[in-house]
């Protein structure tokens, strides 16, 4: 029945916008290329604070806008799908994994209550195509990329691995795909996709919508050979020393406040001296491996570029460049007996290379402080932008600004969920500096709100169990809710909710509220991955 209702609602929105067609003929709409990068640290491309270079990212930072304070929604799939839709991820389904609850906010799964950006841009005129990592829904639950507003979509359907190129791993188009080259490797073909899609488009003078989701730098640690043999010498270094480097390039190019306190290593991590001399030439190996991903998603971002300037379009193209989360602790592949980075193995890089990798923040991939959520994003090919904005964005605010940048409609039904987000591009334009006075997050039992500078964060009160697992401990939190202010105070060193009970009361209202609002589920005891296990 839905269905018929949305696939109206698009209908009739083309229509309005034929109807416009006589008086915007003379302009050219601009293409859009959406890139989400996975699990990458706030300090991970060269221009954040990177030892690695990453030309391509950069040249996108120089020439265009870099935001300095963006957030995400903490994990893979409620960033795509509040990306996707300009809604919070519970509104959209996916409040927390994939998994098939009850919940229509934990369905685990696009909802019928939203619209895609690939639907609405459809619906503007816009040929579309997605290319990637998907991660909110697959063909069991109807919700693929061609079903969600895609015209053409290259993805990935089985578990993510950068040499695996067997039938069923990866379709097209919903069919399966494969093929017989032997230096397959999935950064590589997700760009020659995306380069394809591209050039279709243009040959059929059309404007185009992109979404990329690049499966790097997500475990596991798998890349080129020759690419993990630049940087092995690199890291013979130590996280210590690493972390150390990034800091200073950080203060030298003024993303680090002279003014902020610094946190040192995470107190779970040992320090890199006290490793033994056996155990560091596979820790080496892991970021080596890493830093190769690294390189190749530049790389590939460089060669999507490059396609845009070979089909005359660059001028006519906004590339906009966000991540999905910040870096990954997780202990995947600890005992994996293989080398880091070859075929055969599956490993991640682990806590104390994540700590390195969101510095100078706190936290990691599942949590709400900001190394947790806080990840750069980069907005190239809008004339006259500044080249950073240091104000509040969120990923809801992406759609919003899409359609604001190619002068798009939303279609307005009360059967459907509207955007939440607010366009960015009367911030880029410099009308307007602050976006959003209140923000709200949820997941797996954290929480967090920002009103203005001040964040108030509460840790699930069973996060231990995955530190524990992760194999670097730590103690159990010391109170329900902490506040800091974020603009004296970004690297949330000092807990002063005790010097304003009357704000923590008014902000935990708030995201009480809001919580009620789109369908958190509260007082979980654990979050085991297929069913919530809730405290009565």
């Amino acid at each position: 029945m839905y269905v018929i209702s949305r696939s109206a609602i698009i209908l009739v929105l083309f229509s309005l916008l034929l109807g416009c067609k006589e008086s915007k003929e003379s302009k050219q709409p601009t293409n859009v290329i959406l890139m989400l990068a996975d699990d990458m640290g706030y300090s991970d491309i060269a221009s954040f604070g990177s030892e690695v270079p990453t030309p391509n990212i950069d040249k996108l930072i120089k020439e265009g806008t870099r935001f300095t304070q963006f957030y995400n929604g903490a994990r893979c799939c409620p960033t795509r799908a509040s990306l996707l839709t300009g809604t919070f991820a519970h509104q959209a389904g996916v409040g927390y994994m994939t998994a098939p609850w009850e919940e229509d906010a934990y369905q685990g799964h696009l909802s019928d209550k939203v619209l895609t950006i690939g639907e609405v841009m459809q619906s503007n005129g816009y040929t579309t195509f997605h290319t990637g990592k998907w991660h909110v829904g697959n063909p069991k639950n109807g919700q693929t990329p061609t079903k969600r507003g895609f015209d053409q979509s290259w993805w990935r359907k089985g578990r993510v691995n950068y040499f695996d190129k067997s039938p069923g791993m990866i379709l097209l188009n919903d069919e399966g795909w494969t093929t017989e080259d032997s230096d397959y490797y999935l950064t590589d073909y997700t760009a020659n996709f995306t380069s394809q899609f591209i050039e279709e488009a243009v040959r059929a003078q059309k404007p185009f919508f992109g979404y990329i989701g690049w499966d790097a730098c997500h475990w596991p640690l798998q890349a080129k050979e020759q690419y993990i043999a630049l940087y092995r010498d690199t890291y013979k270094a130590g996280w210590d020393q690493i972390r150390e480097g990034r800091i200073a390039k950080q203060q030298a190019v003024g993303l680090i406040d002279t003014t902020w306190q610094l946190r040192g290593r995470d107190e779970a991590i040992p320090a890199w001296d006290q490793i033994p001399e056996q155990e560091k030439g596979r820790w080496v190996e892991k970021m080596a491996s890493y830093a190769a991903q690294l390189h190749s998603l530049d790389e590939n971002i460089g060669r999507v570029m490059k396609k845009i300037e070979d089909e005359g379009v660059a001028d006519n193209t906004v590339i906009l460049l966000l991540f999905d989360n910040g870096a990954c602790a997780e202990a995947i592949g600890w005992n994996d007996p293989h080398m880091p980075g070859t075929p055969e193995s599956y490993i991640s890089y682990n806590m104390p290379w994540a700590n390195v990798s969101n510095t100078p923040f706190r936290s990691y991939k599942h949590f709400l402080y900001e190394g947790g959520i806080s990840t750069p994003m980069v907005v190239w090919g809008l004339e006259n932008a500044p080249a950073e904005i240091k104000s509040m964005g969120h990923i809801v605010d992406v759609m919003p600004t899409i359609l604001d940048i190619t002068e798009g409609t939303y279609p307005k039904t009360p059967t459907i969920h509207k955007m939440e987000g607010k366009s960015l591009l009367p911030a880029i334009r410099g009308e307007k500096e602050a976006t959003h006075e209140w923000m709200f997050w949820e997941h797996e039992g954290n929480r967090a709100v920002r009103y203005g500078d001040w964040k108030l964060i509460s840790r699930f009160k069973n996060d231990t169990t995955y530190f524990s697992r992760w194999h670097f401990p730590k103690e159990p939190r010391k109170q329900e809710w902490e506040l800091y202010n974020i603009a004296k105070d970004r690297t949330e060193q000092f807990e002063v909710s005790g010097n304003h009970p009357e704000l923590v009361a008014k902000m935990e209202s708030k995201w009480q509220k809001w919580a009620d609002r789109v369908g958190v589920l509260q007082n979980q005891e654990t979050y085991d991955g297929t069913r919530l296990k809730i405290n009565d």
